[in-house]
């Protein structure tokens, strides 16, 4: 029902209106409040934030015009413990891999532990796994920060696939690393097939949110 509002993300019943600054922010609520009476849809006021600067939203952090994980996210992380069987390893994966965009060739990291869950494959633990499984834990423990796309400053899409802005004082900041697994039926193909859809792919993934 919220389908005539611009630049919005939503998730499920929970929906994020970006603003450029507080007039602009109470326009879009009023805009926001009159489709919910229209359609007598009922808003939990106290589940609400508004007009915030930093908020949480499906286990990221948005402020100042950048987005990163949770704490919270980063801690389980850090505390994940070894893996010992494939469980885990998927679980494990399943955690860091909501946060591939901001791990750069997340997935060639990953590929030692991801082998791993292959069922033609038996389960050990060695010296890779390890390696991928402390790599990942470390670069999340970091706490890896992106930049909010914005539309309309030169962008740059690069050949290892990260996805980068010129900001206003001229310098490179990263959007995002797009970390794709190459399936074998794909692998025979040309590279400059394979940018040209990273490119498509790009293309509809960004909207301006601010």
């Amino acid at each position: 029902m919220f389908w005539t509002l611009s630049k919005k993300q939503s998730y499920l019943d929970d929906l994020v209106i970006p603003a450029k600054d507080e007039k602009e922010g109470l326009e879009k609520l009023k805009t926001v409040f009159e489709v919910a009476k229209k359609y007598g849809l009922e808003i939990k006021f106290k589940k609400c934030q508004f007009l915030k600067k930093t908020i949480e939203f499906l286990g990221h952090v948005v402020e100042n015009g950048t987005i990163k994980p949770s704490t919270a996210k980063i801690q389980a992380a850090r505390k994940f413990p070894e893996s010992t069987t494939i469980k885990q390893v998927q679980s494990f994966l399943g955690l860091t891999g909501y946060f591939r965009k901001y791990i750069k060739d997340y997935s060639t990291i990953a590929k030692p532990l991801s082998d791993l869950t292959r069922k033609e494959n038996s389960f050990v633990f060695g010296t890779l796994q390890k390696a991928a499984f402390e790599k990942l834990k470390n670069i999340m423990s970091e706490g890896p920060l992106l930049h909010i796309y914005k539309y309309g400053r030169r962008t740059e899409l690069q050949e290892q696939r990260e996805i980068l802005r010129n900001d206003a004082k001229k310098s490179i900041e990263t959007i995002q690393s797009e970390n794709r697994k190459t399936y074998n039926k794909r692998r025979k193909i040309a590279p400059m097939y394979k940018e040209g859809d990273l490119v498509a792919i790009q293309r509809t993934q960004f909207v301006e949110l601010d």
